[in-house]
């Protein structure tokens, strides 16, 4: 029990009387109700007990009677109840003497007392705070008074235990010191009771008891808070604490401030609250007054630990608050070099980490890092970067960090320098907008220096995604800010510091550094470690499959600009490849199409191109043997010189590929597009390497048809001129061939080719481009060293074995389709006599259906073996070109084979009677052996009215070719004649019938009128194949009656002149049967037997007309009479007798002049004979058919006079149009005066020489025959019963050119104009075209040409000149190989036109032959011109005029 005792001061003490004096003393009970009730009145008689009457309602004498109790009590209970009653009074009632009271009471405070319980303890301290809070007027002695008793009371046992009642003693000290903002007046006595012995016992114990309490969530917070008194004890000391700090902070001295600050330090806990607490009152120092400087260190070691271990987002905003508030300009150095020591820790490493003070350690660098980051980041927005003279220290102190090898560190400072360099994310990492320049956070120096920047980034580590992230963020975070120019950085460093990460940097950066690599040429041989380098970006970049495909084409794209380099500026021996070959080795399982694209058609594309013939081997020899199915097969396969092996690679490729244990279909195919692509575009001698190789790879892949349709794509494109210099060119020709594949532009296919394509590994720039250094070799004996040589032997050798072995259908189909066009380029292949034997065989049994037994038709299509005769017989448009090579064996065998052709299905009949009609030409030694068979054949088998007018043209060639019926007998002409007989009545038939096709039937349009080209418009070309289904329209009805009566007509005057006779009933006696009614012939037939019955005993040609001419000047006597389908004219001197006899027939008109040898003619003056004496001695009196007189009027002589307007000779005009090298316009082409010698001497064949001026017995087709304005000559051509007019360009205005110097523009067109006058009026023209190019339908732009018949040589000449060699020259004979010349006739034709003519599809004809095939193709396009558009024959005409005549003698009779 304290012996303190207030001394008390009366209230009356200067006089009168009081209660003292009443009681007999000055002490005890009385005194205290004295003072307590002082402001009380009392009673007026002083013998009355003294009471408290207190000054608010409700109190009375129970206040006194608890005081009492309080006194003399001895029950704990009766206490208790006492001191809550008296606690309730004095927060109910306003008591003046509120110390008194609690001087009465203060002794049960008293700790472990036997007298009072636990309860009555805390209820006087409950009572404390009472009279605390209501002794409203105390004075300091009071308030030292309470602190004294609350010092007194409070018990701490050492360091460990703290007053169970603490907690009241602690609210009563809150409550007298107003929560910490008035403690001065316990603060400033030296002694140990003081406030500060006070917060020293307290914080000693409270700290000790800390380590109990961990991390909790709020909600766990708050209910630890509700249950547990002790943390509720923590918590309230240590913010009063802070409350007194920072009201009170001058109060106190720094040595108790720093001892607050260490026992704050030492606390365990990682509760949040407490932390909370603590932070906030390190913070009440540093914002009232300053940190003491020896505390720093382990103040920021605290912070650091919570900020390192991240455990709240709170907490960390505090540390950072009260690490900003101790980072002031006067501390920031020892806060700088503290957070230095706690990253620099040397007890760092990762075996101590494990411990807890090893944790704490790792959680202070961690947070140390934090701290410097937010410092450097709040640099961009002061104008003093207190950290920049440290940046130094710190570098240096992570570099020691990093050393720990502990990956939390590398790990934070990664993202350190992730967040310090996201310029753009400041605003959400650290709350400021960055809009400065980087060098406020990194200046200058940093990159510069020898301890720079990128020393310590080259230390970090990688481990974890997490730290992959933050690597590339920081790469792409520096890429920006270099590329931005906001980084002074040296780009070399900055690269190397990107290359030592090669394997972690994101897409961006990797593009940029090989740009770098590329930009520097740090790969080229400019640079000394271009190796090194090169293998360094290809390990990381390229030889990682992983890697993005972007980056590994990039890669590939440095590599090869960097070669690209090299040779341009160094010596090409110089010019190292071990680097390209690496690469091939390692690329050869690559799968990916980009980077196959890249790597094969770019890179090594360049490379074949330009290395050395070395490396080109040695580059063959490691991707040749991925061809191969197995090392013994591929010994074994290999062929046709193939180089030899490096064997360096046969054992790196073993250890980098299995790709001769599966083979990759996408690298083969890659690599031999490259080899296409390289043969295309490379020089001579790389060219000839380049071809070696695909041969070999071809020898190699003969099961792999991928492979093999690249190659073939490749090789079908070669051709060569006539000197031998190899090209390539776009296949041609070949649309009936691509049809018959269902390959066209019409068939819905799903194949590997189609026609026209356009194959993309084959540049066509390079196309059509002879090479005088790349020749075809045709005796490698006479090969000049500075050339190069194709042997174009071996891709024959393999297109036979493709045809002959079916190796897959797209390779068959594609070879057997392209090669025809190849073929027709007779100098390619001429000299490879064995292979072209073999070939013929070839064709012919497959044409026979002795096709491969592998051989098997797609199964989504409906393609036949008559699809497959159809390909077999359009090679032999190019292949009878080469039968000068056969034997006569060997010829019948070609037409054996088309006779089975033709007899096989529909549409193989007409390609092969195209064949045989070709024949006729150029193997009529054979024709004439099997032409029995084949004229039985056209009468029997092949019936088709498609096939008609095909079988036609095949009779008529046997008419041009006379040797080929000197055998015939009289049987053989009938089986001809009975053909033709045949399809007259069949045209008959039809015309009876009036069969339309489907467009005439719905429409009223006459073909001509579809045909008539509108001006300015290019014509569509028919592209239908002649193999196509025709529709019977009445045009071709009559076409084949036109066809049929010409064949007739020329088969008969083939007749020797003897013969024919023999024949004559015959043939009149069927053309008769072929009309519906032979009593009342056609026209047609009337026509024909006239043309017969004069040709029967005559071989005088058909006469143009007659033109009529007064004979006679003395009286004449004239008579006319229609005898049968005549008109015979008498005139007769009356006087002399003399008379001219004209009888007009269909097909033409006779003349007979007839002198009267009868002596009274001499002597006679007067009229003695007349024209109807003449008469009866031709007519007999009693004949059949009686003349019948003509009247002499106006309509009959007109009607005559028509007649003899009418030719009696079929007559044709066709223009003959040159076209030279390169010329591919009108204006060039009509500019012609001349052509080479191959035209010349097809001029000279193909007709005679006709003077123009004067001419009248020929018809001229329009040229001018009076003043020579088309020219002096012309060529024209005439037969029994035809003739054939040519205006031929190059013999026009040739005084005048329209190229003649001093010639004026209008006058030059004015001359082209007379030109195409003629040209351009004509249905049909002839092109001899030696330009090199494509032919243009629409060269000449007219309405009227429908039909163009093109001759081209099968070989260009490279060196043009209109006078080439001599063909006895030597320069000629080295470049010819033929024995004789060959051209390529075709026929184009415009839309709509349908394909009845032999030379639909092109034919290769001997130049001794062609005048005769052009002249007879020519003769039967512009009889289908005619009769197209409506024409007739000459005859029918006449007949028609004839009748004219003779209705007009019926109506006199």
């Amino acid at each position: 029990m304290s012996t303190y005792h207030p001394s008390f001061v009366s209230s009356n003490a200067g006089g009168g009387s009081g209660v003292g004096s009443g009681s007999g003393g000055g002490g005890g009970l009385g005194s205290v109700f004295k003072s307590i009730t002082k402001t009380f009145k009392t009673s007026s008689s002083r013998n009355v007990p003294v009471t408290i009457n207190p000054t608010v309602v409700g109190g009375g004498q129970e206040l006194q009677h608890t005081i009492q109790q309080l006194e003399t009590t001895t029950s704990n209970s009766t206490r208790l109840a006492a001191l809550n009653k008296l606690t309730d009074s004095i927060y109910r009632y306003l008591i003046s003497s509120v110390p008194e009271i609690w001087y009465l009471v203060h002794h049960y405070c008293e700790y472990n007392s036997a007298k009072y319980s636990r309860d009555v303890r805390r209820a006087a301290l409950r009572l404390l705070t009472a009279c605390i809070k209501k002794d409203e007027n105390s004075g300091i002695g009071s308030r030292v008074r309470y602190f004294n008793d609350i010092n007194m009371y409070c018990m701490f046992e050492g360091s460990s235990r703290i007053d169970p009642d603490y907690d009241l003693f602690l609210e009563a000290l809150i409550a007298l010191t107003n929560d910490g903002r008035d403690i001065h007046d316990f603060v400033i006595y030296e002694d140990r009771s003081n406030l500060n012995m006070f917060l020293e016992n307290s914080l000693s114990v409270m700290i000790e008891s800390l380590s109990g309490y961990g991390y909790e969530s709020d909600e766990k917070i708050e209910e630890l808070r509700a249950k547990d008194r002790n943390f509720r004890n923590i918590l309230g000391i240590i913010e009063f604490t802070t409350n007194c700090i920072k009201f009170n902070y001058a109060t106190f001295n720094e040595t108790m401030l720093v001892w607050i600050i260490k026992k704050l330090i030492d606390t365990e806990s990682k509760n949040k609250q407490i932390l909370v607490a603590v932070i906030e009152c390190f913070n009440s120092v540093l914002i009232y007054g300053r940190a003491p400087i020896d505390c720093v260190p382990d103040t920021l070691r605290f912070l650091t630990i919570i900020y390192g271990s991240s455990i709240d987002t709170e907490l960390n905003s505090l540390v950072w608050k009260c690490a900003n508030n101790i980072y002031v300009e006067d501390s920031f150095q020892i806060v700088i070099m503290s957070l230095c020591d706690n990253i620099a820790n040397p007890d760092l490493n990762p075996y101590k980490v494990e411990s807890s003070e090893g944790i704490k350690m790792m959680y202070a660098c961690i947070g140390s890092i934090r701290l410097l980051r937010q410092f450097q980041a709040r640099a961009v927005s002061q104008k003093h970067n207190l950290l920049e003279m440290a940046l130094f220290d710190i570098l240096r102190a992570y570099k020691v960090a990093l050393s720990s090898g502990i990956s939390q560190i590398n790990n934070e400072i990664l993202d350190c320098f992730d967040k310090l360099l996201a310029k753009e994310a400041y605003p959400d990492n650290f709350g400021v907008a960055f809009t400065g320049s980087m060098d406020k956070v990194f200046p200058f120096h940093l990159w510069y220096s020898t301890n720079s920047i990128y020393d310590l980034l080259n230390l970090l580590q990688v481990s974890n995604d997490q730290e992959r992230g933050r690597l590339q963020s920081i790469c792409l975070s520096l890429q920006s800010l270099y590329e931005s120019q906001e980084l002074p950085t040296p780009k070399d460093k900055l690269i190397d510091f990107f290359t030592n990460f090669m394997e972690y940097l994101p897409l961006a950066t990797i593009i940029f550094v090989l740009q770098y690599y590329d930009d520097e040429k740090m790969c080229s041989l400019l640079n000394p470690f271009w190796k090194e380098n090169s293998m360094k970006i290809l390990s990381h970049f390229y030889f990682n499959k992983d890697a993005d495909v972007t980056v590994r084409v990039r890669c590939l794209q440095v590599i090869l600009n960097s070669y690209t380099t090299s040779l341009a500026i160094f010596n090409d021996e110089d010019v190292k490849y071990e680097i390209i070959i690496e690469i091939l080795k390692r690329s050869l399982a690559e799968t990916n199409e980009e980077v196959l694209h890249y790597l094969v058609d770019k890179l090594f594309g360049e490379i074949l191109l330009k290395c050395p013939g070395s490396v080109f081997n040695q580059l063959s020899s490691i991707v040749v043997p991925l061809f191969q199915d197995t090392p013994e097969k591929s010994t074994q396969t290999l062929a046709l010189d193939a180089p030899t092996m490096a064997r360096s690679f046969i054992s790196s490729a073993n250890n980098t590929s299995t790709a001769h244990d599966e083979p990759n279909t996408e690298i083969q195919e890659s690599i031999a597009k490259l080899f296409c692509t390289t043969l295309v575009k490379s020089p001579p001698r790389r060219a000839q390497e380049c071809y070696d190789t695909l041969i070999q790879i071809a020898n190699l892949s003969k099961a792999n048809s991928g492979v093999l349709l690249i190659i073939a794509k490749c090789f079908v494109r070669i051709r060569t001129t006539t000197e031998n210099f190899i090209y390539f060119t776009e296949p041609s020709d070949m649309g009936g061939l691509a049809a018959a594949f269902k390959r066209d532009n019409s068939s819905v296919h799903s194949g590997q080719w189609s026609y026209p394509e356009t194959v993309d590994y084959l540049p066509q720039q390079h196309f059509n481009t002879p090479n005088r250094r790349l020749l075809l070799q045709v005796d490698s004996e006479e090969n000049e060293s500075d050339k190069s040589y194709i042997d174009i032997q071996k891709w024959l050798q393999l297109a036979l074995y493709i045809m002959e072995n079916f190796v897959e259908w797209e390779v068959y189909s594609y070879v057997c389709a392209h090669f025809v066009g190849q073929l027709s380029n007779m100098q390619l292949f001429y000299h490879c006599d064995a292979e072209i034997s073999k070939l013929r065989a070839v064709l012919c049994d497959q044409l026979a259906l002795k096709l491969p037994a592998s051989l098997k038709f797609p199964k989504d299509s409906d393609l036949t073996r008559a699809d497959l005769q159809v390909v077999f017989v359009r090679s032999f448009s190019s292949f009878i070109g080469y039968h000068e090579k056969f034997t006569k064996s060997d010829q019948d065998h070609i037409i054996n084979s088309l006779l089975i052709g033709a007899g096989s299905w529909e549409k193989t009949a007409i390609p092969c009677i195209n064949i045989l009609t070709v024949c006729c030409y150029e193997s009529p030694l054979s024709i004439m052996k099997f032409l029995n068979s084949i004229l039985t054949k056209l009468q029997t088998k092949i019936t088709s009215v498609n096939s008609a007018a095909h079988t036609l043209e095949f009779l008529i060639a046997l008419a041009e070719v006379p040797k080929l019926t000197t055998n015939f007998t009289v049987e053989d002409f009938k089986q001809g004649f009975g053909i033709a007989f045949k399809y007259i009545q069949y045209a008959k038939d039809l015309e009876k019938r009036k069969i339309q096709s489907l467009s005439s039937s719905s429409s009223s349009t006459s073909p001509k009128q579809l045909l008539i080209q509108a001006h300015g418009v290019d014509a569509e070309v028919e592209q239908a194949p002649l193999t196509q289904q025709q529709e019977i329209t009445p045009a071709m009805t009559q076409y084949i009656l036109m066809l049929s009566y010409d064949v007739v007509a020329s088969w008969f005057v083939t007749l020797k002149l003897n013969d024919r006779k023999v024949l004559l009933g015959f043939v009149i006696k069927n053309l008769k049967l072929c009309n519906e009614n032979s009593e009342e012939l056609d026209d047609f037939t009337i026509g024909l037997l006239d043309l017969i019955t004069r040709f029967t005993s005559t071989d005088m040609p058909l006469e143009m007309g007659y033109n009529a001419t007064k004979k006679f000047n003395n009286a004449i006597s004239v008579g006319k009479w229609m005898v049968d389908n005549s008109v015979v004219s008498i005139e007769t001197d009356s006087v002399r007798g003399n008379t001219e006899v004209l009888i007009r027939k269909p097909t033409g008109v006779y003349k007979f002049n007839i002198s009267l040898d009868h002596p009274a003619i001499l002597k006679n003056t007067s009229p003695m004979v007349l024209p109807t004496y003449f008469l009866l001695q031709l007519i007999e009196s009693n004949a059949k058919s009686q003349p019948e007189p003509i009247p002499d009027d106006t309509d009959t002589n007109r009607a005559i006079s028509v007649l003899d307007r009418i030719p009696s000779v079929e007559f044709h005009k066709v223009g003959i149009v040159y076209i030279g090298k390169n010329q591919s316009s009108e204006n060039e082409v009509f500019s012609n005066r001349i052509g080479s010698p191959d035209y010349q001497k097809f001029l000279l064949e193909i007709g005679d020489l006709l003077v123009l001026k004067g001419c009248r017995n020929v018809y001229t087709g329009g040229l001018d025959t009076e003043n020579n304005m088309d020219g002096e000559f012309t060529r024209y051509w005439r037969g029994k019963f035809t003739q054939m007019i040519f205006h031929v360009v190059t013999m026009m205005n040739n005084e005048q050119q329209p190229c003649q110097e001093g010639m004026s523009d209008i006058e030059a067109q004015r001359l082209i104009d007379l030109k195409k006058r003629h040209i351009g009026n004509n249905y049909v023209n002839i092109f001899f075209d030696e330009s090199g190019n494509d032919f243009n339908f629409n060269l000449i732009k007219s309405q009227f040409n429908f039909l163009s018949i093109v001759i081209s040589p099968h070989t260009i000449s490279h060196d043009y000149t209109i006078t080439s060699p001599s063909p006895t020259s030597t320069a000629f004979k080295k470049s010819h190989t033929t024995s004789s010349k060959f051209f390529k006739v075709k026929t184009y034709r415009r839309g709509g036109i349908p394909s009845l003519f032999g030379t639909s599809h092109y034919k290769l004809i001997s130049e001794t032959e062609l005048p005769t095939f052009i002249r007879t193709t020519a003769i039967l396009a512009n009889i289908f011109a005619n009769t197209w558009h409506g024409g007739r024959l000459v005859w029918e005409q006449r007949v028609k005029q004839l009748k004219l005549i003779a209705s007009y003698s019926k109506k006199n009779t």
